[in-house]
């Protein structure tokens, strides 16, 4: 299991781009580079200490990560739902330990919020339902746990299952 200190850090390719939103849902830092060329990837997990996830066989051949300078990771299945599960194999990743602290739209930490503050930024049948939300500072976007919060979970719940068989 990871803490958030310690746990990997993605850089996803651009042939594999459903598979950042799930990563984000999950906790963990994931960025994705659209436009950027092998050697830029390459170049960027390196700086950064990410691990590359891609479905090109070619990058995997680049002397960074053929040298294991760069870690990287060859997705088998063009199926988000598939490659999830193999980033949580292959990186022993934990589904449970750190969901929804970050922002699916651009990575940031998720804070705490009161309803007060979401209470202009959100609809007002959630201002009056709800009684916990966090709030992006990058982009200032809210969440809160509704009916599509339950759904995600309920589908991760298995991912710890559906990831050791596959």
């Amino acid at each position: 299991m990871h803490g958030q200190s310690d746990a990997p850090r993605f850089l996803v390719d651009e042939n594999a781009a459903r598979l950042v939103r799930w990563l984000r849902l999950l906790g963990y830092d994931t960025v994705r580079v659209p436009g950027a060329d092998d050697a830029d990837l390459v170049a960027l997990a390196g700086r950064e200490h990410r691990v590359l996830l891609t479905r090109d066989r070619g990058i995997l051949v680049r002397r960074p990560i053929a040298l294991g300078e760069v870690r990287a990771l060859h997705l088998d299945s063009d199926d988000p739902w598939q490659q999830l599960a193999q980033v949580v194999r292959a990186c022993h990743l934990d589904p449970q330990s750190t969901l929804f602290t970050r922002c699916v739209a651009c990575n940031g930490v998720l804070e705490p919020a009161t309803v007060e503050e979401a209470r202009p930024h959100v609809p007002p049948f959630v201002a009056a339902t709800q009684r916990q939300f966090t709030r992006c500072p990058g982009c200032g976007r809210y969440y809160w746990r509704g009916t599509h919060w339950r759904r995600v979970t309920d589908r991760l719940a298995g991912l710890s299952d559906y990831a050791a068989d596959s």
